[in-house]
């Protein structure tokens, strides 16, 4: 488990940003707002913390993934709207197999899908 996921908890905010807090409640660092460039979202549905500390975000009406460092600077994104292998619609819920690899929900598709 990435020291960041223990030290920081996440939130998820209804304003399409990430906000990251201390074990005490404290405000650390705020990114993302609402759009459809990199590092903007239209509701972010979950995250989560690679082995490398960095913060992968389901960006749920975008129908994509996106990457940031643990500071929040945009490293990259992937996967659109579709029903294709690779695309997405309305993805929730990202998780990491022991490989590393993203493994998503793609619920309007009703299906799981991953990408390594």
């Amino acid at each position: 488990m990435s020291l960041l996921m223990e030290i920081f908890l996440f939130v998820i905010q209804g304003n399409h940003r990430i906000q990251i807090f201390s074990p005490s409640g404290q405000s650390i660092r705020t990114f993302g707002s609402y759009g459809f460039r990199d590092g903007q979202f239209v509701n972010p549905r979950g995250l989560t913390v690679d082995k490398n500390g960095n913060i992968v975000v389901v960006d749920q009406n975008n129908h994509r993934i996106q990457i940031f460092s643990s500071s929040g600077q945009f490293l990259m994104k992937f996967g659109s709207q579709g029903k294709e292998d690779g695309e997405l619609y309305k993805p929730e819920t990202p998780i990491l197999d022991k490989d590393g690899n993203i493994i998503v929900t793609d619920c309007i598709n009703h299906r799981i899908q991953i990408f390594g």
